[in-house]
């Protein structure tokens, strides 16, 4: 299934109204918004369509109306763009890295998912993730891709590759998947071996996507002390199976709260310039997500534009325009951020959780070293690993190895 790229429906997230755009009129869009990363880039999507001069000022004013953010609590949108959504805790893979609870094999009842995402379409809800465990051994996985559809809502699911073969593939695609991203920490078995399983799984998944032509095919690759130097290679493999991106994730403490493989001050330097020099000679895109603020305020940096990692977008989204939505049909800020509270709707979460309060107030009174660090103030590092490892929900990443080399170089 093709996706046209050149042309994008604008979803705004605040009041759910959608705009039709073409790439030539989003482009005079982008530049009549001053060419500001405000949040337009990321409420894209596709559709075939054209408009006048009149419909970009009428954009203007509603991307102007719906970005607008919380007055209180702050740092917020009005609604979440995105959600995750925990399928299940069944996996038939035992990662060393896995940071879920896989002992109870629960499942998410699919009555309470299509409650919550009829909730989240119809108020500006843009995307969900749909991950595990093993999101392939959730029952009624086609099912919830094709609700997602019906709604509007764009659909992303996350794979070790496990149980995928043609016809798995084909029934995706036609559900109206999204985006696939499949787990890979290495180019090799050995590397990959480290922190993940299920190597030949990812290697076939990734071979039937590039022999479909799936235009949106994603790996993630988890950064360790045991990976990181295979960064250049990951990139050739991606360019190999013809993925179109590949994003660079924080590793995060595991189902024990252990974090012991978090890349050195050296290791995370090297990422970094690799990551760069990937930039500017490969078709793959390379991302970094946002919980890997530190990394993402690092690269940001430039000498005549400041620091462009700035922003709600620039690191955790819990809170601010992301949350999740746990096996049990709980609300939590995000997947690793495992505070419970049981609302009804997305939107009595959103404004009235104790946590999501605290959460968007969190950098009033930042530990170290981020409270020192000359990035601190475009970074905001993932929340999860102080407070699994220290006990502590503040703005505080003692693991952070980009403090420490900005701190040498200056």
């Amino acid at each position: 299934m093709k996706i046209r790229s050149e042309y994008h429906k604008i979803l705004f997230s605040a009041n759910g109204r959608v705009m039709e755009i073409n790439s030539r009129d989003y482009n005079r869009l982008y530049e009549a918004l001053g060419g500001a990363d405000n949040g337009i880039r990321r409420e894209i999507r596709t559709l075939k369509t054209d408009i006048d001069e009149q419909m970009v000022r009428k954009i203007k004013n509603a991307a102007e109306e719906s970005m607008t953010l919380l007055p209180n609590p702050r740092d917020s949108l009005r609604f979440p763009l995105h959600m995750n959504f925990e399928l299940t805790s069944k996996c038939p893979l035992r990662c060393p890295q896995c940071y879920c609870s896989l002992e109870n094999g629960k499942e998410l009842d699919f009555e309470r998912a299509r409650e919550v995402l009829r909730d989240g379409a119809e108020n500006g809800l843009w995307e969900v993730n749909l991950s595990g465990g093993e999101t392939m051994l959730y029952p009624r996985l086609y099912n919830l891709i094709e609700e997602c559809s019906k709604l509007g809502v764009s659909s992303n699911i996350a794979i070790s590759g496990y149980g995928v073969d043609k016809t798995v593939l084909n029934r995706l695609i036609e559900a109206g998947t999204n985006a696939i991203f499949i787990s890979l920490n290495g180019s090799t078995e050995e590397i990959n071996s480290h922190t993940r399983d299920g190597y030949s799984y990812a290697l076939n998944a990734l071979a039937l996507l590039c022999k479909a032509d799936f235009p949106k095919t994603t790996v993630n690759f988890v950064a360790h002390n045991t990976n990181c130097d295979d960064f250049p290679n990951m990139v050739s493999l991606c360019e190999e199976y013809g993925v179109s991106r590949l994003v660079v994730m924080a590793a995060k403490p595991t189902s024990k709260y252990e974090l012991n493989t978090v890349p050195s001050a050296e290791q995370t330097a090297r990422l970094a310039e690799n990551i760069q020099k990937a930039r500017s000679r490969v078709k793959v895109s390379i991302g970094v997500e946002n919980c890997y603020s530190p990394l993402r305020a690092y690269l940001g940096k430039s000498f005549l534009r400041g620091n462009n990692n700035s922003g709600i977008w620039r690191g955790c989204s819990a809170g601010r325009y992301m949350m999740s939505l746990d096996v049990d049909g709980n609300f939590t800020p995000c997947r690793h951020l495992l505070f419970v509270e049981r609302f009804k709707t997305i939107g009595e979460y959103w404004h009235h959780s104790e946590v999501l309060n605290k959460i968007r107030n969190i950098e009033d009174s930042p530990g170290q070293p981020c409270g020192g660090c000359e990035l601190g103030r475009y970074c905001l590092s993932c929340l999860a690993v102080n407070y699994k490892i220290e006990g502590k929900l503040e703005k505080r990443n003692k693991h952070c190895p980009v403090a420490e080399f900005t701190r040498a170089a200056g």
